[in-house]
C-alpha cells in the first residue's frame, strides 16, 4: 500500500469549501461536497504524477481508499470524480477505476512525414475506405488479438493519399466485442481512437510497433502505385486498452521512396 503524507483534519478543523477555480497542479475544483475531497484529490494526483500507478493500472478500490484516508464513501467518490473529469482516471463499470496515459492518437501523421524540404508545407492527406468486413481470424491475427483462430473479428482496409498520390495501405483488425461498437463507424473521417474515447469510453493506452522492409505484393503495389516487389515500409501495430487488453492489430504498408517513418509514441 502506498502511504500518503497528507493529514486528514478532524471535522471541526476542516476549512470552508474552496471557491470555484483552478486547484493545484492544474486541476479544477467546483467546491461542491465535503471539503476533504479537495485535499484527497490533490494527494491522489501527486501519486499519479510520481508514477505510483502506471497508465492502464487499476487504482485501489474506493473501500480501500476511504479506509486509508479515514473518510466516507461519498467524499472519496467526489475526490476520484475530480480526477476522472480532469482526464487522469477512467471508471469502468464492474471493473474499477484505471489510470489514463497522456492522450494516445492513431493519426498516421504522427508517424509518417512526406520526404520534402523542411521549409515546405506539412503533409495533407485523404483517406478512402476500401473494405469493411466481419471475418474469421487467421492464426496470425488471432494470436495478436488474443482470440481463438477462426473467431469472428472485424477488419477494415484504408488507403491514404497525399494530394492525390497514394502512399499508405492500412489493414486493421479488431476483436469481435469491440467490432460490434464500431462496425458502422465512418473510418474515412474521424480518428478512430478519438471516437472510441469520446463516444464509447474505450481508451487506448499504449502500443507496440514493429518496423520492417519487404517487397510489395501485387495488390499493395497496385494500390500505392509502385512496381511489384518494390521495397515498402511494413509497420505492425499492437494497440492496447486497460490491463494490456488488445484492441487493434494493424499492418500498414508505406512507400519508402517518398515517405519516411517517424516514431513518436507515448
Amino acid at each position: 500500500m502506498i502511504k500518503s503524507s497528507m493529514r486528514v483534519l478532524p471535522q471541526k478543523q476542516r476549512r470552508a469549501p474552496p471557491k470555484r477555480g483552478a486547484g493545484d497542479d492544474g486541476l479544477t475544483f467546483d467546491g461542491a461536497g465535503i471539503p476533504a475531497h479537495h485535499d484527497i484529490a490533490k494527494a491522489l494526483h501527486k501519486e499519479l504524477l510520481s508514477g505510483a500507478w502506471r497508465p492502464g493500472q487499476q487504482i485501489p478500490t474506493e473501500a480501500v481508499l476511504e479506509t486509508r484516508f479515514g473518510v466516507s464513501r461519498g467524499t472519496m467518490r467526489s475526490a476520484i470524480m475530480h480526477l476522472v473529469r480532469a482526464g487522469l482516471l477512467a471508471r469502468q463499470p464492474g471493473r474499477g477505476t484505471f489510470v489514463l496515459s497522456p492522450q494516445f492518437t492513431n493519426s498516421f501523421t504522427h508517424f509518417f512525414s512526406f520526404e520534402r524540404k523542411e521549409a515546405e508545407a506539412p503533409i495533407t492527406y485523404e483517406t478512402v475506405l476500401l473494405a469493411r468486413a466481419t471475418i474469421a481470424a487467421s492464426a496470425e491475427v488471432a494470436y495478436a488479438l488474443h482470440v481463438q483462430t477462426g473467431a469472428k473479428i472485424g477488419t477494415i482496409r484504408r488507403l491514404r493519399s497525399h494530394r492525390g498520390e497514394p502512399f499508405l495501405v492500412e489493414d486493421s483488425y479488431f476483436p469481435g466485442k469491440l467490432w460490434t461498437q464500431i462496425a458502422a463507424f465512418d473510418f474515412s473521417v474521424r480518428l478512430l481512437y478519438e471516437e472510441l474515447r469520446e463516444q464509447h469510453d474505450v481508451h487506448f493506452l499504449s502500443s507496440e510497433e514493429y518496423l520492417t522492409a519487404e517487397p510489395a505484393d501485387a495488390e499493395v503495389a497496385l494500390l500505392i502505385a509502385v512496381p511489384t516487389d518494390t521495397p515498402v515500409i511494413r509497420i505492425e501495430r499492437h494497440a492496447f486498452t486497460f490491463n494490456r487488453e488488445p484492441a487493434e492489430f494493424r499492418i500498414s504498408f508505406g512507400r519508402s521512396d517518398k515517405f519516411r517513418y517517424h516514431a513518436r509514441l507515448r
